[in-house]
């Protein structure tokens, strides 16, 4: 009687502890987090603009438009592109502004980010083209932003 009593414990710790994994595994994968590279107040577009890159090439472009006019120029942060991407949000030519991006809903499909400008009020009345950007783990998600 002893011997069954302490299975039947067995078999409920051993149940018990494979449903908490499950739910962590989910969790985890759920989470989509932003993690801060850098920003700017010159980013060379006069438009506002949300740019999705995917490779070192795109990267390397962007900088390149960004350090034309600048001695020295901005280095360009390191990206493991084959476990994350970039994105980047050109506010556009604009009064002084600070920009940040954050998630604010994920679907199966979407993940949406919200913007936030928020005005500089040592530069108030400078036009600048700021420009933020981020890193977040690869996902074949659609990128929108709100």
């Amino acid at each position: 009687m002893l011997k069954s009593l302490f299975t039947c414990f067995l078999c409920i710790i051993f149940i018990s502890s494979c449903k908490s994994q499950g739910r962590l595994k989910n969790t985890n994968t759920d989470a989509m987090e932003l993690t801060f590279l850098l920003e700017d107040n010159y980013s060379g577009h006069d438009k506002e603009e949300f740019l999705t890159i995917n490779d070192q090439n795109e990267l390397e472009k962007f900088f390149g438009k960004i350090n034309r006019t600048r001695k020295p120029g901005l280095p360009i942060p390191e990206v493991d592109f084959k476990k994350e991407m970039v994105i980047v949000w050109c506010g556009g030519n604009k009064d002084a502004s600070k920009l940040r991006l954050s998630v604010k809903n994920t679907t199966d499909q979407i993940l949406f980010l919200k913007k936030e400008r928020m005005t500089i009020s040592n530069l108030k009345g400078a036009v600048i083209t700021p420009f933020v950007m981020y890193k977040l783990p690869k996902t074949h998600k659609v990128v929108k932003f709100k």
